[in-house]
């Protein structure tokens, strides 16, 4: 038991979503005029000597987008591809930044978009060749002035150590942070690099190192987040030596969370601190988030002695770290899935456990409050899927529901302006045989939102979306917006928003 939760705990969070299920109807209501519509699918490369996947989007406030995805071909070999979408002139074609990796390690790249269009892509590679075929991360970087792809910058020049985990956050004038884990046989560390427009990549920092025994532990989850002014936050979670025994061994220790801020003034890091209240807690990072109005908020799970649960929330104001919260009891027993912030500096955390969906406010003015259950009926036919928080204040959650045998979608709204969660809304019903699942969700500063998901039967299905009309209050209905009926795969999907809601 011990080890399938620690398992779990080390799954990262991100916004790729693996469906297998529905077709039919559904939508809640009727459908407003549509101010706007979807286009076509559009190829995303042409290049089809092997299969695609790894599908990974990120989208910009001024509407400029990303897609990158993997190819496998011949000799246990991958390609990795990135194409850029500018909303004047259209997608720029495929650009395959590296060819020929060794599959091995699986390159799924890691993306983000800032406001001006610039881009990143990061992946990892193993180091054929040289002893012990060490891996490293490797780069791409999106100039959005001559709209041109950079090469493949390596991340770290060290020919020991092994990539493990990898983060990434967009700065202030065209910007970009990498934070990754490196697991050098006897030790783990953590390290950052960082690239301007003006300087290039500065080359990696180091920002922990400790003991480690590759064979019995591995590193949990790690993330970093940028404010508007160049200040960064870098967490993450590893074992530690609890139980004395000289020995690091994820059977009989227990994971803490640590964290180093950055300002951007002095160019320095601060020393490194531990979040949670006790080394004898398994602890784990969940989400790390830059306030909009400034700081940064840190969200981590805690395991007590009896693998009750709690959530933890800790926010770095002023220069200096804020006492951490517990966000719900040990009884209530929710896993932690994330944060989000409006533009005011409100916040929700989403939680479940067993079927259970919860979620905790931060108010700016009344701090946090206590969990309000979104969807109380305990049972693994129910999944949470994803939610948002709109720059205005409204939240959206969805989730998967079996009824009478079959994946429905369900979504709730919290309204900023009543200060209440509405009443769930069944926004598909799959027809018979089939199921949805793996909804994605996005909301934009007019308060409307969309959904994204996959549905079918298993050997063949589509692709659909329902968008909320902020407007009228209402859910459309869904709309197929890509046919697979001829593909015979699980597919993943992800959906963005811009600033103007496209």
């Amino acid at each position: 038991m011990l080890n399938l939760i620690k398992t779990l705990m080390s799954m990262s969070l991100f916004c790729m979503i693996i469906a297998c299920g529905g077709g039919g109807g559904g939508g809640g209501g009727s459908s407003p005029p549509q101010d706007g519509a979807w286009q076509g699918p559009v190829l995303a490369e042409s290049d089809e000597t092997g299969g695609a996947t790894n599908v990974r989007l990120a989208v910009g406030r001024n509407g400029h987008a990303v897609v990158s995805w993997s190819v496998f071909h011949g000799a246990g070999l991958a390609d990795v591809f990135v194409n850029h979408y500018d909303p004047a002139t259209g997608w720029q074609g495929a650009v395959a930044p590296s060819r020929d990796i060794d599959h091995a390690t699986y390159p799924d790249m890691e993306l983000v978009v800032d406001g001006a269009g610039n881009a990143l892509g990061v992946w990892g590679e193993r180091q054929t060749g040289l002893p012990g075929d060490p891996s490293t991360f490797f780069a791409t970087t999106y100039d959005a002035g001559s709209a041109t792809w950079s090469g493949a910058v390596a991340m770290e020049s060290d020919d020991t150590g092994k990539a493990d985990r990898v983060a990434i956050a967009a700065g202030p004038g065209g910007s970009f942070w990498v934070l990754f884990g490196l697991n050098m046989g006897t030790s783990m560390e953590i390290r950052v690099n960082r690239y301007t427009p003006a300087g290039g990549w500065s080359g990696p920092v180091l920002l922990d190192s400790a003991e480690w025994d590759p064979a019995d532990t591995y590193l949990g989850q790690l993330d970093i987040a940028v404010d508007a002014g160049g200040n960064a936050v870098a967490a993450w979670s590893r074992y530690l030596d609890t139980d004395s025994s000289g020995d690091i061994d994820s059977s009989l220790d227990h994971q803490s969370v640590f964290a180093r801020y950055y300002d951007a003034g002095t160019m320095t890091w601060a020393s490194r601190y531990t979040l949670n209240t006790s080394d004898l807690n398994e602890a784990f990072i969940v989400d790390l988030q830059a306030d909009p109005t400034g700081g940064f908020l840190v969200l981590w799970g805690e395991f007590d002695a009896s693998y009750n649960i709690r959530g933890w929330a800790r926010f770095y104001r002023g220069g200096g770290l804020q006492p951490a919260v517990p966000l719900w009891d040990h009884a209530d027993d929710y896993y932690p899935y994330g944060a989000a912030f409006d533009s005011a500096g409100n916040a929700f955390v989403l939680a479940a456990a067993e079927g259970i969906i919860a979620a905790v406010r931060y108010q700016e003015a009344g701090g946090w409050r206590p969990p309000e259950i979104l969807q109380p009926d305990a049972g693994w036919d129910k999944n949470l899927e994803d939610f948002s928080v709109s720059p205005g204040g409204d939240a959206f959650a969805v989730w998967r529901q079996e009824i009478s045998g079959a994946a429905n979608l369900f979504v709730r709204r919290y309204d900023f302006d009543q200060g209440a969660w509405e009443s769930a809304v069944n926004i598909y019903v799959p027809g018979s045989g089939e199921d949805a699942a793996g909804a994605s969700i996005v909301s934009d500063v007019e308060d409307n939102a969309m959904a994204s998901w996959y549905a079918g039967d298993g050997s063949s299905g589509s692709y659909f979306a329902a968008r909320y009309f902020g407007a009228t209050g209402s859910w459309g209905a869904a709309t197929e917006i890509d046919n697979g009926a001829l593909d015979t795969a699980v597919y993943s999907t992800c959906l963005g928003v811009s600033g103007d809601g496209t």
